[in-house]
């Protein structure tokens, strides 16, 4: 599964070949492989390859604006994530901005999901209330050193214990009624 990582500044390759080998899928203890990049680097909201990104040959220059808003980035993100399911990670994106190469970290968002009652409060459907419930869709943010992104999304994932994510979390970014709950 890999995930899109959305370039909202221009990337050398320097830059890029830092981040995927600080960031990557480590290679098995005594290996001299380099590290895997499960990373999609999008620099478009209409991009239209989307291969696995291992290596840039010459800089990359974003499309997206110099600043842009959450509701951009989502829009790119569930449309660029449909076209291929089976290999584009559904529920985590990252993101390289202006302060990524300065401090040498990157933005995590999770797409998560939680059930609330008619007062707002978090509750966990079970066969006898689960009518009662309204589905959410609940964007959270994360900012983790290079470092750690890639055991960030295994905690996302639950591959590892959740607290590996939530020592980075920043903030929850939207919350929303899962528009597939709505229909029913």
């Amino acid at each position: 599964m890999n995930s899109l990582i959305f370039a909202t500044i221009d990337i050398t390759p320097e830059q890029w070949t830092d981040f995927v080998k600080t960031a990557g899928i480590p290679p098995p203890t005594g290996s001299d492989e380099d590290p895997r990049a499960p990373y999609i680097l999008v620099h478009s909201p209409s991009q239209q390859t989307l291969e696995r990104t291992q290596k840039i040959e010459e800089p990359v220059h974003s499309k997206f604006s110099t600043s842009p808003t959450w509701d951009e980035l989502k829009s790119a993100f569930t449309n660029l994530s449909s076209t291929d399911p089976r290999h584009i990670h559904p529920i985590v994106f990252l993101i390289l901005d202006h302060q990524s190469f300065e401090d040498r970290s990157v933005v995590i968002i999770q797409k998560g999901a939680e059930f609330v009652n008619t007062d707002g409060e978090k509750r966990h459907p079970l066969p006898d209330n689960e009518k009662d419930l309204t589905q959410m869709v609940v964007w959270r943010k994360y900012r983790a050193p290079f470092e750690a992104a890639w055991t960030v999304q295994c905690g996302i994932d639950g591959f590892c214990g959740m607290e590996k994510a939530e020592k980075h979390f920043v903030e929850e970014v939207q919350r929303e009624v899962d528009a597939g709950d709505a229909e029913d």
